[in-house]
């Protein structure tokens, strides 16, 4: 009889014991702190509050101008909240961030972080707080349809290199997340510099280190002459676009046999510009061609069908034959990633892209008749 008793006593004792170990988490939720998510380059930051917490942000420069200052409300199934301002304004190393909620604001200054694709050596390198761990995400190829994520400690300087056995050539990704010791992270992604040029027009873009001014050159191949000049700044992401211009300030088309020399994109974008074929039939959409080799070939095409609004319907892409030679039918139904059904018009375009084995691209605007 008397253990009965205690049996049932113990319930209760039981039941109240199991409720005061969820009591704290749900308390937990309610109060929990704020941390941050930043991405380097973005007009926007997100955090983490309290479910429905009322957020005030502010978000200052590194010299204290204001970029942000405004009222949230943080999800009520888990506290998320953004916070975006005005383009151009964007996240940078320095700026001063705070999150006020209730009585309680927490602040943060983004720290330094930096991502550089090397596609000459073959490195990811870069710089964080010194004595930390960085996450380092990057694609295996350029066409890779998965990632490879390691970890890297930094130096105490601050710097850090990775090497991942592989070649890396330009258009690489890659991405470096930082995590603070209260939870915070802070991710900064690159493109590994490259330069596209178009056969026939004088254009050429690419990306390349943030904040500099391109220097790209045509070069007579056997003479070494310059024939015309291009210069393009680079913004925030280091994207860039230009024009090649003569001494004179006129436009100056690209030609194949021309040495093209862009050393502050990258030391090995000095190359000799390729020649390429293209035909395309609006009644078939059959689209053959050749990627000529100048020495740099990487024996691979991307064509693209653009309409006459100058958007893209369909694409294709795959190694060449050994000769460059390359054939294909938009009309098929591929189970394949790089191919996209689409028909073919009299009055489309085929952007026909070869590669070279830098990373860089030249490519030909062929018009279907």
């Amino acid at each position: 009889m008397l253990m009965r008793t205690l049996a049932r006593a113990a319930v209760p004792v039981v039941t109240i014991a199991l409720l005061m170990m969820l009591v704290p988490s749900v308390a937990t939720a309610a109060t929990r702190p704020t941390t941050f998510g930043l991405y380097l380059g973005s007009s926007c930051i997100d955090g983490h509050s309290a479910d429905n917490a009322a957020v005030r942000v502010v978000w200052r420069s590194p010299n204290g101008a204001l970029k942000l200052k405004g009222d949230y409300r943080a999800s009520s199934n888990g506290g998320w909240w953004t916070a975006c301002a005005q383009l151009p304004r964007v996240l940078k190393v320095g700026d001063q961030i705070s999150a006020t909620v209730g009585s309680t604001t927490r602040h943060l200054t983004v720290p330094r972080l930096t991502l550089r694709p090397d596609r000459v050596n073959d490195k990811f390198r870069g710089r964080a707080p010194a004595g930390s761990t960085i996450r380092l995400t990057y694609t295996p190829g350029l066409f890779a349809d998965y990632d490879v994520t390691t970890r890297v400690t930094t130096h105490s300087d601050g710097t850090w290199r990775y090497n991942p056995r592989y070649n890396i050539i330009g258009g690489h990704y890659a991405s470096a997340s930082w995590t603070s010791p209260k939870g915070d992270r802070v991710t900064v992604d690159s493109v590994a510099p490259f330069l596209t040029v178009t056969l026939g027009k004088a254009s050429f873009e690419g990306v390349a280190k943030p904040g500099i001014t391109v220097r790209a050159k045509l070069k007579d191949a056997a003479t070494g002459d310059v024939k015309s000049i291009g210069e393009a700044g680079t913004g925030s992401s280091g994207a860039f676009s230009g024009q090649f211009r003569t001494a004179l300030g006129s436009t100056f088309r690209l030609a194949a046999g021309l040495r093209l020399v862009a050393r502050n994109v990258a030391t090995d974008a000095n190359w000799i510009v390729p020649d390429i074929t293209g035909h395309a039939s609006a009644a078939t959409d059959a689209v053959n061609g050749r990627c000529f080799d100048a020495g740099t070939s990487a024996r691979f095409y991307v064509a693209y069908v653009i309409g006459p609004d100058g958007d893209s319907r369909g694409w294709a892409a795959s190694p060449t034959a050994d000769n460059g030679t390359f054939s294909f039918n938009f009309r098929e139904d591929k189970e394949n990633p790089w191919f996209r059904r689409a028909d073919v018009h009299s009055g489309d375009t085929i952007m026909v892209r070869c590669l070279q084995t830098t990373g860089d691209w030249v490519q030909l605007r062929v018009p279907v008749p």
